[in-house]
């Protein structure tokens, strides 16, 4: 029987798969958690109006039912401006903040649909109702939207048809020559799309020479105008235009500088959209020239053979130099050699000049050391010292040092992120002594309500050896080491400046050491106690004619009357009468750098003006070269924050010091190199390959080689733009350990890595983000497995290639994007087909009930059944399953036994 079932029912399901059997299956269903995902980029500015009228009569048209509308505002990003919930309304969406929008320069549609998924509690009942004009420029809408679909979210669309722009006019390209000599004329050709055919139009163009200033007088960024700087203004022309696409010829002659970064903008009367009209290009000059200033007696002829890369070197005495800033900009870069700001300001304006020169017009300068260089006395806070990566050092001694550290109340209590001041400037006592070297001195003065030396002026030698003392305030003798000292300073009441300064004149006045620097370091967090202010100026002055000088640093500023800024001006008032420096660490952030400050101030002491010792520098940026040969002398000079130090020495007693450093000044560059270039402290670097090499970067690193235009692709990149996304792919022989650093400089200045990834051993493929309007440096840099720099390909020996890139504008800008109006249309069509959803016109028919049919296919699952039922009527035949009793035998019954057979009788006849 069992088997008969299994039979009759495979026939039955088998019957069904080969009739093709469907169920059919409807609901009502409304849709009632919805998010309205609503296009704010800029290319729907116009369209504003129509789109916010219809969002306002979707939430008219729920009219208080039981749907959950949301609202998320999308352009290059998106927010979350109304949250999904039956009681949102039209008035959270347009309250919205302004600051709150995402940013409207380009359009990510795939990105939005994918957020707004995420915002939808009930997943098999939502909807997205998307609101655009369907000009996507980032991202992947389709791929996006059948993810979305296929986790069970529907997709609506409402298309917005964007306006046709009668006399509108953009720049979609433009095409430089390889190359252009100085003062030679050279035709650009620059291409516009219009719709202004018969009207008149015109180009401008603003040139950066070099590393010039920005181009935009305001910021381009935030809706602001786009107004492009007047200073580089380098002339325009008129063109009758045609419509279309055409190509409009630019006459131009370029003049100073090497590398030039043009911008182009078109202007014409009744233009709507203005991002579309402004272009980037470069060139180069095909030539160099470099101008080389020397001082009395001074040899440039070394250096003159080392700059094998400029076309022209010009040397001069520092007295015949070009007195005007259109002289100057003759030469793409200058070098001063061993010279003195002396040397300068005796030439009229020659110190004015160069500034201007290099911060306005994008000029290169290189300074190097010798024995009239780098001079305190003679650079300290001037125009020239402004524009070096260094500060100049201060003279060549041991130092004596004495802290003098406030250990008032409030250093205890009053805390920086959970710690008490006074631990933090322990910390910075501790910092000073670690900056000390063995020729040093240092003593410790603390006072509050009275003033102790903790111990005298003392060989910082000893920092770390034990000694008997008495505490000055207990009486008690102790043996102690500096540290320990200082870890065990306890807090007391009152802020005793007077007594802190005399006891600093006692300290001086018992050293009796004449041939060292004596400095103080004065450090409170309060102005002093009234009443006890009344002499301390006396002796700081004091302490300036004893050859003492004063610097201080404040940690807050607590008073116990008076402001805030009259104790800032106290402080700086000590500095100033000490001749020393003023540090205001006024923030819980600034105080937990005191360390560092107390640190760099002892280093700025210690620093000399002329050392005279052989050493080899040691190299931090290897792309300048592998090796450099020994020095026999350096200025004494001191890092400024910002530089990128090239080249420097290894100190064990005190802070490293720069030896090559450059930094961007302006719109130019500039270096210091602490030695000389005559060959006087620096023989081996005309001689060595190694030294030529680093000269010969140092001079092209401020002013690049002259490329021409075939050379920023010599290592056969060709780029494939996106919007905000550039890429290109890169071939260079490689082993397998080898690895490919590139990194980007924007046209803001800002830099970054970009995104390496290996295709082949000998095949890269590169991207990085385009959003800043302007020429872009890329730096492409291949190390082995060691670290080490390599050349890119095994025919060049240049270590480190740059090549250029161009961005001008977002696709959100081009007024005549691709695609007509009915291909739009369609598209967003298939869209809705593809997220099970439909086109709307009207926003009434949005929340009307809508018959969902499901269809269900049985074919598989009767075609599994089937196996199921022959497998189970198999089982059934094999074991003789029967149903009921198999002995016929009444169940409740005890079983019989079995009979014996009885013995057949056999008759014998």
């Amino acid at each position: 029987m069992l088997s008969l079932a299994a039979h009759i029912t495979v026939a039955v399901l088998c019957v069904g798969m080969l009739a093709g059997m469907t169920f059919h299956t409807e609901r009502r269903d409304n849709g009632n958690n919805v998010i309205l995902l609503v296009d704010v980029s800029d290319s729907m500015e116009p369209l504003k109006g129509e789109r916010d009228n219809f969002i306002k009569a979707v939430f008219d048209a729920e009219g208080g039912g039981d749907c959950n509308i949301g609202v998320v505002a999308y352009a290059n990003g998106h927010v979350y401006s109304v949250r999904l919930g039956p009681d949102s309304n039209y008035n959270d969406y347009a309250a919205a903040p302004a600051n709150k929008k995402p940013d409207a320069s380009a359009t990510n549609i795939g990105e939005a649909l994918i957020y707004a998924q995420s915002r939808l509690t009930d997943r098999g009942r939502g909807r997205i109702v998307l609101l655009t004009d369907g000009l996507e420029n980032e991202g992947n809408v389709l791929a996006a939207a059948r993810s979305v679909a296929q986790d069970g979210v529907r997709i609506d669309v409402k298309y917005f048809e964007r306006p046709k722009y009668d006399g509108e006019i953009q720049i979609v390209g433009v095409e430089m020559p390889d190359a252009a000599r100085r003062g030679e004329p050279m035709q650009i050709k620059v291409t516009v799309q219009n719709s202004a055919a018969g009207k008149n139009a015109r180009l401008e163009l603003y040139d950066k020479t070099d590393r010039g200033a920005g181009f935009f007088s305001t910021d381009a960024q935030g809706g602001a105008t786009l107004t492009p700087d007047k200073k580089l203004f380098s002339g325009s022309q008129n063109y009758l235009l045609g419509g279309g696409i055409e190509t409009l010829i630019f006459e131009y002659r370029a003049t100073a500088g090497v590398f030039h970064e043009l911008l182009f903008a078109a202007r014409l009367d009744g233009d709507t959209i203005e991002n579309n009209n402004f272009y980037f290009a470069f060139f180069t000059n095909g030539e160099r020239n470099l101008l080389i200033l020397t001082g009395q007696g001074q040899n440039a002829g070394n250096l003159r053979e080392a700059a094998s890369g400029f076309d022209n070197v010009d040397v001069r005495n520092a007295a015949d130099a070009p007195l005007t800033v259109a002289g100057l900009r003759e030469y793409d870069e200058i070098v001063l050699m061993n010279l003195s700001r002396a040397d300068l300001s005796g030439v009229k304006e020659l110190e004015t000049n160069i500034q201007v020169y290099v911060r306005d017009f994008g000029g290169s300068l290189l300074v190097s050391g010798g024995d009239n260089a780098f001079k305190e006395a003679d650079m300290k806070e001037t125009a020239f010292e402004e524009m070096l990566p260094v500060k100049s050092a201060t003279a060549a001694a041991p130092v004596a040092l004495t802290l003098v550290m406030d250990i008032s109340g409030s250093m205890r209590d009053n805390y920086v992120n959970g710690r008490q001041r006074m631990a933090v400037a322990k910390d910075g006592a501790i910092a000073a002594l670690d900056a000390l070297g063995d020729n040093d001195y240092v003593s410790l003065i603390t006072f509050g309500g009275g003033a102790w030396a903790e111990w005298p002026l003392m060989p910082a030698s000893r920092k770390n050896e034990k000694f008997n003392r008495l505490n000055p305030k207990t009486g008690v003798l102790e043996y102690k080491d500096m540290y320990e000292i200082v870890r065990g300073i306890e807090t007391v009441t009152g802020t005793h400046y007077d007594a802190a300064l005399q006891e600093t004149v006692n300290v001086f006045s018992a050293f009796p050491a004449s041939d060292v620097k004596k400095h103080v370091i004065f450090l409170t967090d309060g102005g002093p106690t009234q009443g006890y202010e009344q002499t301390y100026r006396r002796d700081i002055q004091y302490l300036r004619e004893q050859g003492v000088t004063t610097s201080a640093i404040a940690i807050s500023l607590e008073e116990g009357g008076g402001s805030v800024a009259a104790s800032s001006a106290r402080i700086q008032e000590i500095a100033a009468l000490g001749g020393g420096r003023a540090r205001l660490l006024l923030s819980n952030a600034d105080i937990l750098t005191l360390p560092s400050v107390m640190a760099d101030e002892t280093r700025t002491v210690k620093n000399a003006e002329i050392n005279y010792e052989t050493f080899t520098p040691a190299i931090r940026d290897h792309s300048f070269a592998t090796a450099v040969p020994q020095l026999s002398g350096y200025n004494g000079s001191i890092l400024k924050e910002g530089a990128r130090q090239v080249l420097y020495k290894v100190n064990t007693d005190k802070a490293d010091e720069p030896i090559y450093a450059v930094w961007q000044y302006g719109g130019g560059r500039v270096g210091s190199f602490l030695s000389d270039l005559s060959g006087d402290w620096s023989a081996d670097y005309f001689t060595d390959p190694n030294g030529v090499q680093f000269i010969r970067s140092a001079l092209d690193d401020l002013s690049p080689p002259v490329y021409g235009g075939a050379a920023y692709a010599d290592e056969n990149i060709e780029f494939t733009y996106g919007n905000y996304i550039a890429s290109f792919r890169i071939s260079s022989p490689s082993q397998t350990s080898d690895t490919l650093e590139v990194t980007v400089t924007d046209p803001n200045g800002d830099q970054y890595q970009a995104s390496v990834k290996r295709q082949s051993r000998d095949s890269f493929f590169v991207t990085f983000e385009t959003y800043a309007l302007g020429v872009y440096d890329i730096q492409i840099v291949k190390k082995d497995a060691s670290g080490a720099i390599v050349a890119l390909n095994a025919d060049r020996t240049k270590d480190v290639t740059v090549v250029k890139s161009v961005f001008s504008y977002s696709a959100e800008y081009d007024a005549f994007p691709a695609g007509t109006v009915d291909e739009n249309r369609e598209f967003l069509v298939r869209l809705a087909q593809i997220g099970n959803g439909k086109a709307f016109e009207s926003p009434y028919g949005i929340f009307e009930q809508e018959i969902v049919k499901t269809d269900f296919d049985p074919r598989l699952p009767f075609l599994i059944a089937s196996m199921i039922l022959l497998l189970f009527d198999i089982v059934c035949r094999k074991f003789k399953f029967k149903r009921g009793n198999p002995h016929g035998q009444n169940p409740a019954a005890p079983p019989q036994p079995k009979q014996k057979k009885k013995a057949r009788a056999f008759r014998v006849l």
